[in-house]
């Protein structure tokens, strides 16, 4: 009997087809929407309280995995930031208030996905 912890060998799937390397978008956005830092290629809109449209300014090529959370000096520990809807060219970044209420707050983000083939980061053309 062995003890500590057990490793698996992560293999890809028989059927798996080689993608691109992984592309990150990064920022962080105001409560008013604006774009304070990151990465330099998405834009936001703010739709309405707490809900803002992140869109990457090249697609993906499949949905990112995305991740936010609040941050700035505004808030209190029970705001949240909540990732809606996630498409190859845009999210929804959702806040709250510490009732659970929509309320615009200052959030970060990142977005990691496979690059769409001609882009930066996929595979083909630089130029696209």
């Amino acid at each position: 009997m062995t003890s500590g912890p057990r490793q698996r060998e992560s293999r890809p799937a028989a059927d798996a087809t080689p993608t691109a390397g992984p592309r990150i978008v990064f920022g962080g956005v105001s409560a008013g929407g604006e774009i304070r830092s990151g990465s330099d290629d998405f834009t936001v809109t703010k739709t309405g309280g707490g809900l803002y449209s992140v869109v990457p300014r090249r697609p993906f090529a499949a949905p990112p995995s995305v991740t936010a959370t609040i941050w700035g000096q505004d808030w209190w520990m029970a705001d949240t930031a909540h990732i809606g809807a996630v498409a190859a060219d845009r999210f929804l970044v959702l806040t709250s208030d510490s009732d659970g209420n929509w309320a615009d707050r200052d959030f970060c983000f990142q977005a990691i996905g496979p690059a769409a083939p001609g882009t930066p980061g996929g595979s083909g053309s630089e130029d696209a």
